[in-house]
């Protein structure tokens, strides 16, 4: 289903320069959007992956901060940025974004990026 709709699997156990590939995407194309789940769906992880930031920055196309906010029950865009390629100041901004969203799952919830 998501493939018929222009999904594009992302098969973690090898490596597939997904980054360049998805940067390249962007490049080719006249409208494209991308949806990047967060971590710690399934369980907790220490850190982000930062895939989405070096896509967003090697093709130049703005970061939409979409929250689930399961304590205060809404949903929606929370902020959006354009990366600098200062990936530290860029990654405190995100992070600053997300750190009063609740997750549905708070155990495994954790707004460090880097």
């Amino acid at each position: 289903l998501f493939r018929l709709n222009g999904g594009i699997p992302v098969y973690r156990d090898s490596k597939n320069n997904v980054v360049d590939q998805i940067t390249n995407r962007f490049k080719e194309s006249n409208e494209l959007i991308l949806g990047i789940t967060p971590e710690g769906t399934r369980s907790k992880v220490e850190k982000w992956k930062m895939g989405f930031y070096h896509i967003a920055n090697n093709a130049n196309v703005p970061i939409w901060l979409l929250a689930m906010d399961f304590g205060n029950k809404k949903i929606g865009i929370i902020n959006e940025i354009i990366p600098t390629g200062d990936i530290e100041k860029d990654i405190q901004f995100i992070q600053n974004q997300f750190k009063n969203i609740k997750g549905k799952i708070p155990e495994n919830y954790n707004t460090i990026i880097r």
